[in-house]
């Protein structure tokens, strides 16, 4: 198949637009270059969505106008060119100062260049420790009318064994009146 010019290939695409718009077909990449391939015309997607005839068709379907093709480049002006270029991905992991938008380290809690500083958060305030308690049974228990011995719970216990539980309930009962 014979190469053709930019001007000749942009005047074939416009033509395969509208050839299958007038037939009622959908105008997609494929059926643009199928078309073109059977004009005998070699052409890759990226030709046709470079050329005028295919953004003036998209902005048709988007109701806005087509812009020229001038206005289709970078419209930077030189300075944000330069300072984008100068921009450096950083060595470190990054994240961008809150109060100034420069990158800083991910884990800095402070940017000097503007002031800005994490506010910290407050400690806890200082529990005081309880002593602590002896764990066990303990060796003696006292009460008002003095310490209560391993003997004394002894012959409770034996006397609970003559009598029962519940008598000696009740009579606790009675004696704590």
């Amino acid at each position: 198949m014979p190469k053709t010019k930019p001007k000749d290939q942009e005047q074939a695409i416009q033509k395969a637009i509208e050839v299958l718009t007038s037939q009622g077909r959908d105008v997609t990449t494929s059926a643009i270059l199928s078309t073109l391939y059977a004009d005998g015309i070699r052409a890759k997607s990226s030709d046709i969505h470079a050329s005028v005839a295919w953004k003036e068709l998209l902005a048709k379907e988007k109701g806005t106008p087509a812009a020229p093709a001038s206005e289709t480049k970078d419209t930077r002006t030189t300075k944000e060119k330069a300072v984008a270029k100068n921009q450096k991905k950083p060595n470190f992991p990054s994240k961008t100062c809150p109060k100034c938008n420069k990158l800083i380290h991910a884990r800095s809690h402070s940017h000097p260049e503007c002031g800005w500083t994490m506010a910290a958060n407050p400690a806890p305030a200082a529990v005081k420790a309880s002593p602590a308690k002896k764990v066990g049974r303990p060796k003696s228990v006292t009460s008002a009318g003095g310490d209560i011995t391993l003997d004394d719970i002894r012959a409770v216990k034996a006397l609970a064994d003559k009598i029962g539980a519940e008598k000696v309930k009740e009579l606790a009962m009675v004696l704590a009146r």
